[in-house]
């Protein structure tokens, strides 16, 4: 409501661009052509900020779930978040043309609505922009190329948490 009062005052509206979106695109890698896919739970647009929001029950601290300092953070476990909002931005840029808009990522924890939107940035930087996601998808590829090394040992994860939404639970002996 504050936030509406506020654009109000400066003349600008809030424009609900999609619901629950489908965010899909493909990305190569070693020859092979990888089906990339999310959902963004909202896509709105303010003035000529497009911004791309995940609500979560939980309670998100921004500092460390949000704020990318090096590519490498990535692959750790406690900037999920950030990956996650990284990725609906990437997808998103893939199908539409982001030149025209800044691009925005975040999150609204619904335990503590008084942070407000909590964006991902990048080295301080909270516009997505072109060369930003380009990064993240060199980033993406060297992730998938590990993955995809025969050579490479994965054990699974003790945090029994993360296999309730895993896709490949009913596989798995845990």
């Amino acid at each position: 409501i504050k936030l509406l009062g506020d654009l109000k005052k400066e003349g600008t509206t809030l424009k609900l661009v999609h619901l629950e979106k489908e965010l899909t695109s493909t990305i190569e890698v070693n020859g092979l052509t990888i089906n990339l896919k999310g959902k963004a739970d909202r896509i709105d647009q303010i003035g000529n900020t497009i911004r791309i929001i995940d609500y979560k029950t939980g309670n998100v601290e921004a500092s460390q779930a949000l704020k990318i300092k090096d590519w490498e953070a990535l692959k750790d476990e406690k900037f999920n978040k950030g990956f996650q909002l990284l990725m609906y931005a990437y997808l998103w840029s893939k199908t539409e043309n982001t030149n025209k808009f800044e691009l925005h990522s975040g999150i609204y924890s619904l335990r503590s609505l008084s942070k407000g939107l909590m964006l991902v940035s990048v080295d301080g930087a909270y516009n997505l922009n072109e060369e930003i996601l380009q990064q993240f998808e060199d980033e993406v590829k060297v992730l998938l190329q590990e993955m995809l090394d025969k050579k490479k040992v994965f054990s699974q994860t003790s945090n029994h948490k993360i296999c309730d939404n895993c896709a490949f639970k009913s596989i798995c002996n845990r």
